[in-house]
């Protein structure tokens, strides 16, 4: 450091360092809580209502779609546990049961020629599956994943052949044209903040695509808050409060499928029509442009 600059430091103020440092958990100036204080305030911030304004949940329609979805569901290859043939098994992790049946649903039903995927593994593994064995490979793959090590573990030789990975963060990554009837599924860092993966895809992404795109969108609750184990463990994302911003009297875009919705306003019916739906309904929402 230049000695004139260092001897203009030792001039400036003590208090002034704290300036540039984090403000505490819970302050007006902080995106993490206080969870003392969302404690006291349990019951306000946990309880679902029945609508949520400006957002038309489109409540009928999904239930329309749950009839179609039934149909295929008898044809539904996974399984609890892991079998030599299949890549995907529904009791991982991270994309389990209900998200898994409803992507294998999805996948069958919308027929993508190009399937983009933010943030990969376990749904890329279940998306290869279907296309091997129900669409006749016919779909081509986009990965955008900057740490591939859960997603090449569950590739298996000739995938390549249809399969382009980016291993980029999305900043670095130039996202493929994509056409109406393609699909992008978005499971992101889940975090807004300067220069993140969530802004982009919610500020500028989203908000560009043609008409009829379908968009999937990862650890979604209903109503567009988290639930309350995740915050008192300290998980403070912030990515569903974007979205819930964004859909508000949004006409570019439409519900398709919410199935933290439907598991608290529909479970019974929903889980009587699909296998393995009830064990964990799963946070995905899906959406289609307009």
């Amino acid at each position: 450091m230049p000695s004139a600059v260092a001897s203009r430091l030792r001039g400036v103020p003590a208090w002034l360092g704290q300036l540039g440092r984090p403000y505490p958990p819970g302050h007006f100036h902080s995106p993490l809580p206080d969870l003392d204080e969302v404690r006291r305030r349990d019951e306000q911030l946990f309880t679902s209502p029945r609508s949520v304004a400006g957002i038309d949940l489109r409540a009928q329609d999904q239930l329309a779609l749950l009839e179609e979805f039934s149909a295929l569901a008898q044809e539904l290859p996974f399984v609890a546990h892991q079998v030599p043939h299949l890549r995907y098994h529904l009791a991982n992790k991270w994309f389990a049961h209900g998200d898994g049946v409803a992507l294998y649903c999805m996948l069958r039903r919308l027929r993508p020629a190009h399937y983009v995927e933010i943030g990969s593994g376990w749904s890329s593994a279940l998306a290869l599956d279907v296309n091997e064995r129900f669409l006749g490979r016919s779909m081509r793959f986009t990965f955008i994943e900057p740490h591939p090590q859960r997603l090449k573990s569950l590739l298996r030789p000739g995938d390549a052949e249809q399969v382009s990975l980016i291993e980029a963060p999305l900043y670095e990554a130039s996202l493929p044209d994509l056409v109406p009837g393609d699909m992008l599924f978005i499971d992101s860092s889940h975090v807004s903040r300067i220069g993140s993966d969530v802004n982009q895809l919610f500020l500028e992404v989203i908000p560009g695509l043609p008409a009829g795109v379908h968009v999937h969108i990862h650890d979604i609750f209903y109503p567009f808050e988290y639930p309350r184990r995740w915050i008192y463990r300290g998980r403070a994302w912030n990515e569903s409060y974007l979205l819930r911003a964004l859909l508000i009297n949004n006409d570019h875009l439409e519900i398709s499928w919410f199935n933290s919705y439907l598991a608290h306003r529909h479970r019974d019916t929903v889980a009587a029509a699909l296998p393995h739906w009830g064990v964990d309904p799963g946070s995905s929402i899906w959406l289609t442009t307009r």
